[in-house]
């Protein structure tokens, strides 16, 4: 199967190296690595070419945009522009573990129901030899919670018809694993390797995960929601989906969920709020329940 990787990148000079070098180093090398940068100020740009030309790496494809896209769609564009079966994500600043592309392709060609696998990543590095192991693969089911995305977007291989499909629900402001996490989950085909094939670093400059709480950013994360339920509202009508009509229950009840919030949000009324206590399984945990109240008195 043809593999693809592709990576975004901005200013991200500082801890690029190391990613590239495990992309370089893998055990299953790719057949293709897109890199698609959004306007570096750093020496990003120069950084990349000279690492390409440095070790003759055929097959490497890196693009500059003429203007800055947003993260969001220029990994849209990156996507777009790939012409793998198989693509993985990449961000500018993780290392992958040697075996990643050969285990979690190993995993799709056996098990053809998957689209989108994801697997486990390390908070610290901890590089070792890792063994593909077909009993740590586990599907995702469809429930209350399909509007949270569990995995990063650099844990993701997804085949690439699933991206076709997904990109129908796609607008401008959806992150691509976003849309992709629920495309695979709502067509029962999104699943998990329970081993850790990365180490995901987060630092303050990371491009995501740095959202505001408050009301006002509340209000406009659940717009965004709403949006999204739109779209895979009209995805499931144009689809053969399984257990369709269940499935419409639950995504209906979750608009229920964010129209309630913005309500919340606006108005800090209690009676909101307790009215929402019939909602709580469509929350991450009890306490993101507790901070609704919290940032609505506190707007």
């Amino acid at each position: 199967m043809k593999i693809s990787v592709v990576m975004t990148t901005y200013n991200g000079e500082k801890y690029l190296t190391e990613q590239l070098d495990s992309l370089r180093n893998q055990s299953r090398l790719p057949d293709e690595v897109i890199i698609c940068d959004d306007g570096s100020s750093d020496t990003t740009n120069s950084l990349v070419d000279d690492y390409i030309k440095k070790y003759s790496l055929n097959g490497w494809i890196h693009k500059v945009n003429e203007v800055n896209l947003g993260w969001r769609k220029n990994f849209m564009e990156a996507i777009r522009m790939s012409s793998g079966e198989l693509i993985f994500t990449c961000d500018q600043d993780d290392i992958w573990y040697a075996d990643k592309l050969e285990i979690m392709e190993k995993a799709m060609q056996e098990n053809k129901k998957i689209q989108l696998l994801v697997s486990d990543y390390d908070s610290e590095y901890k590089d070792s030899k890792k063994i593909y192991q077909s009993d740590c693969i586990y599907r995702y089911e469809f429930d209350k919670k399909f509007m949270f995305i569990k995995r990063p977007g650099c844990v993701y291989c997804f085949r690439r018809e699933l991206f076709d499909t997904a990109e129908t629900m796609w607008f401008d402001y959806y992150p691509h694993d976003a849309v992709l996490w629920r495309a695979a989950l709502v067509t029962d085909s999104l699943y998990v390797y329970k081993q850790p094939l990365i180490y995901w670093r987060r630092h303050e400059t990371t491009a995501t995960g740095h959202d505001k709480r408050d009301a006002e950013s509340k209000i406009v994360s659940m717009e965004y929601y709403l949006e999204a339920i739109d779209k895979l509202i009209e995805f499931i009508e144009n689809n053969k989906i399984e257990n369709k009509k269940q499935k419409k229950m639950l995504i209906d009840r979750c608009r229920e969920w964010c129209e309630l919030r913005i309500d919340l949000m606006k108005t800090g009324k209690l009676s909101k709020w307790i009215k929402l206590s019939g909602y709580i399984g469509n929350y991450y945990n009890c306490k993101s329940y507790l901070a609704d109240l919290v940032m609505a008195k506190n707007k």
